[in-house]
């Protein structure tokens, strides 16, 4: 700001510099049209911001503002206000100065009414004041006859005032998560609606009056308590998207048929258990997701909607299909599963677009033929279902690239496998599988093959060994072997140069073999809930594992001090082992000078160490979790630190230590925890708690404390955010039925350095946990 020139400079960009105040300078540059000071800390605006009569766009988004100075409407040229993310809650005097403003956002305030002035904003056109505490809206309104968006979601409203029916310019209107139990009649006067969003209320049903909204495009209506679409739809002939997904919807009028522009509709999670035949009129559905009901039958006449490209019907009662879906000839994706499907109609194979069906968790002992010519079809699932045998018809699908047939009766895959030469991802676990066919070698493009939950082992170790030689060798593979009763791994999975992924969990492994070093592609090895007793010599030739879970190893009672070399580790799990003591060297602060190919280096059977002179390692720059607990006694301890603040010795990647129901002393996990978190010239974690235990809190527009996904089924965190205030913060969590946990749990009890302030998170993984830790991350901090 200092080089820039204030007589000529119009347009300024001051956001995320940390302000605490706003700059006295500012006030010369008379000639701003545009300041944006949003992602700032400032609690106030001086008085003298009239000075710049010339601004007409004002961010100040994301502060800590309490109030605007009643001088800010002397701006009479400002036609965009932004003052979301602050604590406001009340507009300052005279907004009848404020003539010209066209957008006003006020979200993400504690304001509990709009004022009546608000009137004098003629020219408004846009207002969004989603989450504040809204009680209601002035009759005043009436008066914005150019606003076309409001947003009003997120608030406390449970009625409209009759002042709506003058908004003739209005197009948009939200109003989700509020509190609304009706809607008026009067909406329908409305006429200007196109997008009406009125998700998350009480609402049990929509008023005759809704069909008058004749350019309403986009209704939104999902999570209300609903229980029948009526006759509100008969006259709105432009509506394209319909979304009533999780009601108690047991009934849809047959005046649904006369939505004739309609592309997109969503009605699952309901009570439905039937359709009107007059769906059949929706000739330009492209979309259709009536899952979750309990639907028995599907109309014939949906066969005439012949522009649907996806149906979802997934999650219902379904014993049949009608054979005029062979006239969707457009259709790609089709989900058929978790349904009491016997049969599947030949007339399937008409739907040449095709490219995912999913028959999973159906009745089906067999498949039509008329599946294998399918052209385009990419995905077929068929897992838990009553197959004996591959149908005949799935080697004919030579472009597949993901088969899923877990969950069956299959005793065999035959040697056909080979012709789909394309496929990336199959599932075969919890099978009755005893062996592979050779021609699997074939299947170089693989990826990601499970075999969990078969029978490989009963026909005799040896036999259940060489499955591995029959498995392809690919760029690139996930192994899932879990639940084999695997004794030991084979030297031939030396073979599998391209593995990455390797779960092995669930077997009755004793020992790893020294081949197994040879997979330097490994970045993921699950060992947990096996018999080992050690790690081989040389582990540390894994240079790219990044991932590696020894729990429930109950025999395992040492590491090798060449652990501390596996520098890209992310994860380390050591939950519920024997490990009396750890390695000096995971602790060192420097790695020690190690050649990874001479597996003699170190001795085979190291003396046990103690934490009680290790040296303090060096802080990582990544936010970390450390679970600990003593299964010698009562005692639990878990911590959470912010960035910088875990000092782990080589490991300077890892977010996630995990070493619950060890015998451990309690002096060791308290040792541990000064070393990794504090360094050991801070006090004591034991019973005391001392205030100096606490990490120091980011600002909010920095990096907090994030908990990655926690391990451990006990945790305690505990933290003073001041003299007087102790907080406990405590949680529980069971993993259920995935291979690993992909949940993360987020607990600041300093947010935004406040010790008033507490937020506790969980944030659900859905298919793997990036996206929870991308959220734990992130969130916390922009919502500071």
């Amino acid at each position: 700001m200092s080089k820039r020139d204030p007589k000529t400079t119009t347009r300024l960009d001051l956001s995320n510099q940390d302000l605490t105040v706003f700059p006295q300078k500012l006030l010369r540059f008379t000639n701003l049209t545009s300041l944006c000071l949003n992602s700032n800390r400032l609690t106030s605006l001086p008085s003298k911001v009239s000075k710049l009569q010339n601004l007409s766009s004002l961010q100040l988004q994301q502060n800590q503002l309490i109030n605007l100075p009643e001088e800010i409407t002397a701006l009479k040229g400002l036609s965009f206000l932004d003052v979301g993310k602050n604590q406001l809650t009340s507009f300052p005097q005279g907004l009848e100065g404020l003539s010209a403003l066209q957008e006003l956002l006020i979200n993400m305030n504690s304001f509990t009414c709009l004022p009546r002035s608000i009137a004098q904003l003629v020219s408004l056109r846009r207002l969004l004041a989603y989450v504040n505490h809204l009680t209601a809206i002035p009759e005043e309104i009436r008066a914005l006859v150019n606003l076309q968006e409001l947003d009003l979601a997120s608030n406390c409203l449970n009625a409209l005032p009759q002042g709506f029916t003058c908004l003739k310019s209005l197009t948009s209107l939200n109003i989700s998560g509020n509190k609304f139990a009706q809607l008026p009649k009067y909406i329908g006067e409305v006429t200007s609606l196109k997008r009406l969003d009125l998700r998350f209320n009480k609402l049990v049903d929509l008023p005759p009056e809704m069909s008058l909204l004749s350019n309403l495009t986009s209704l939104q209506a999902a999570e209300n308590h609903l229980r029948r679409l009526g006759d509100e739809f008969g006259g709105m002939a432009k509506l394209s998207f319909l979304d009533a997904t999780s009601n108690f919807i047991e009934s849809v009028s047959p005046e649904i048929g006369k939505l004739t522009s309609l592309t997109e509709l969503v009605l699952s999670h309901n009570s439905l258990s039937n359709l009107p035949t007059e769906v059949g009129l929706l000739r330009s559905l492209t979309i259709l997701d009536i899952s979750h009901n309990t639907l028995s039958e599907i109309p014939t006449t949906l066969g005439s909607c012949e522009k649907l490209q996806r149906i979802y019907l997934n999650h219902n009662q379904l014993r049949t299909l009608p054979v005029e879906i062979g006239k969707l000839v457009r259709i790609r994706e089709l989900g058929l599963h978790y349904n009491l499907l016997s049969l599947v109609p030949k007339e399937i194979g008409l739907l040449q677009e095709l490219c995912e069906l999913n028959l999973s968790f159906n009745r089906l002992q067999d498949l039509p033929n008329e599946i294998g010519s399918l052209p385009k079809l990419l995905a077929l699932q068929l897992g838990r279902n009553r197959f004996q045998q591959v149908p005949n018809c799935v080697f004919l699908l030579t472009r597949l690239l993901k088969l899923g047939l877990f969950g069956n009766f299959l005793k065999e895959i035959g040697e056909q496998i080979s012709r789909l030469t394309s496929l990336e991802k199959l599932s075969l676990s919890y099978n009755q599988l005893t062996s592979l066919p050779t021609s699997m070698k074939t299947l170089t493009s693989l990826r990601e093959l499970w075999l969990s939950g078969n029978c490989f082992t009963s026909a005799g170790e040896e036999t259940g060994n060489r499955i591995f030689e029959h498995i392809p060798i690919t760029k690139e593979l996930s192994l899932s072997f879990n639940s084999n009763d695997l004794q030991r791994l084979p030297s031939s999975v030396s073979q599998l140069k391209s593995l990455t992924v390797l779960h092995l969990t669930s077997n009755k492994l004793t020992e790893l073999p020294q081949s197994l070093l040879e997979v330097s592609s490994l970045t993921e090895l699950e060992l947990s809930h096996n018999r080992l007793k050690g790690l081989p010599m040389g582990i540390s030739r894994l240079t790219g594992l990044t991932d590696l879970d020894l729990s429930n190893n109950p025999d395992l009672c040492s590491l090798p001090e060449e652990i501390s070399l596996l520098t890209s580790l992310v994860q380390l799990k050591l939950r519920f082992c024997g490990l009396v003591a750890l390695p000096l060297s995971l602790f060192s602060p420097e790695l020690p000078n190690h050649n990874p190919n001479n597996i003699n280096q170190f001795p085979t059977n190291p003396p046990p160490t103690t934490l009680d002179a290790a040296p303090v390692g060096a802080p990582p720059s990544t936010t970390s979790t450390l679970s600990l607990s003593s299964s010698s006694s009562s005692s639990s301890l878990s911590l959470t630190c912010s960035k910088d603040e875990l000092m782990v010795g080589p490991l300077k990647n890892l977010t996630l230590l995990s070493l619950e129901g060890n015998p451990l002393s309690q002096e060791v996990l308290e040792r541990l925890a000064r070393a990794l978190f504090f360094g050991e010239e801070k006090n004591n974690l034991g019973a005391s708690h001392s205030n100096n235990n606490i990490p120091n809190t980011p600002r909010p527009n920095e990096p907090t404390s994030v908990l990655v996904p926690v391990t451990s089924c006990t945790n305690t965190a505990v933290a003073k955010p001041n003299k007087d205030l102790e907080k406990i913060v405590c949680w529980a969590e069971m993993r259920g039925t995935r291979a690993t946990m992909e949940d993360s749990i987020y607990v600041d009890v300093n947010y935004r350095g406040k010790g008033t302030e507490r937020f506790y998170a969980i944030f659900d993984g859905h298919h793997g946990c990036e996206a929870a830790i991308f959220a734990a991350a992130r969130f916390p901090s922009m919502l500071a």
